[in-house]
């Protein structure tokens, strides 16, 4: 592709964030169908050192832009990954978010004591629409923006 690295962070840590902030919106779909508080996620987030919602937020934010430089690297500059249509944007994504179940979701669980049984149905579906929606716009950004 030829872009510079700070290209590929700019666009992975704004395509992650955009992707984290879809994945939140179908997690407090869930949670309201399933009769759970709003916050639940950044609680246990927050839980992890000792904090509330607010840095359960602020953690989520920072491990999101994290993965987003993790994968606007990986699909810039590894052939297996290099996004050059829409569809290996959408397909990338996917991969991403079902890696992220069995290497955060997992051990994430096991931290804050939630029954994996119970974590790994219910992270499924907005993980892998983080996944979909962080690929579509890294795609745009190396095909569409980049292009023009």
């Amino acid at each position: 592709m030829g872009i510079t690295v700070s290209r590929e962070i700019r666009y992975g840590v704004i395509s992650c964030l955009v992707g984290t902030v879809a994945m939140d919106l179908v997690a407090a779909v869930e949670y309201l169908l399933t009769g759970q508080p709003l916050d639940t996620s950044f609680v246990l987030y927050g839980a992890l050192i000792g904090g509330g919602v607010t840095v359960g937020l602020v953690l989520h934010a920072l491990f999101g832009a994290m993965l987003g430089i993790l994968f606007g690297v990986t699909v810039s500059r590894f052939d297996a990954f290099r996004i050059d249509s829409v569809r290996k944007a959408l397909w990338d994504g996917v991969l991403a978010g079902l890696i992220t179940i069995p290497l955060g979701c997992v051990p994430f669980a096991v931290l804050v004591g939630v029954p994996l049984t119970t974590m790994i149905p219910f992270v499924t579906a907005p993980h892998l629409v983080w996944g979909l929606v962080m690929g579509r716009f890294m795609g745009y950004f190396l095909i569409e923006y980049d292009a023009s």
